[in-house]
Order: structure tokens, then sequence, then C-alpha cells
């Protein structure tokens, strides 16, 4: 199926045009991203607006769920914001004090 921006079926230089490409870009921009980072960061968004674990393994194609569990880096800044949200408005004092920073936030599945 040729929808999809990643498809890399019988044609594979599609996918390996895309890398080098990727790879040319992310170093001019001096942003230290390879091509397959992406997959893992749609992997992660999917799954936090989501929560749908088995839809994500069916769409990364992966046989086994802890697999799909690596390419999903749970962020957990959401969370907090939910914590705070009920503390609001059930009177009490939030659980959290503050916002997390960026490395307390990215937990690796």
């Amino acid at each position: 199926d040729r929808r999809y921006v990643f498809w890399h079926g019988e044609e594979g230089q599609r996918y390996t045009h895309f890398a080098s490409r990727f790879a040319v870009i992310a170093k001019r921009a001096k942003v230290p991203w390879r091509c397959h980072d992406l997959r893992h960061r749609f992997a992660s968004v999917f799954l936090q607006e989501t929560g749908d674990l088995a839809a994500l393994q069916a769409i990364l194609g992966h046989r086994h769920i802890a697999m799909t569990l690596k390419y999903a880096h749970l962020n957990t800044a959401h969370l907090h914001r939910a914590i705070k949200r009920v503390g609001t408005k059930t009177g009490t004092a939030p659980l959290v004090s503050r916002e997390p920073t960026v490395s307390e936030t990215m937990v690796s599945a």
C-alpha cells in the first residue's frame, strides 16, 4: 500500500532515498536525529494520545508487544498535568508541585 510515508515494500529504494536525504538535512540543521527516530517519535505520540498499544503494535508491524514498548518512549508530563487538575477540582493540594524537567518526563519502556 503506497499511502504510507515510510512505505518500503518491494521498491525499497524509496525509504533509502528518504533516509539519506533526511540525514543530509538533519546534519545541516545540526539536529542529532536519524530517519528511524521519526518512527520512534510517532510511536511515542500515538501511544500517549490514544493509549492503544495493540493498535500501535499492528501499525508498526511488530510480532511481539515488547518490541512495541521499546519504540514508545513514554512521556509522563501529561500524567503530572492530569494529577494537578484532579487536585484542584477536589480542593486538595496537587500531588506534584512543579512541571517535571525534560529528563524527568522521558521514561524508556
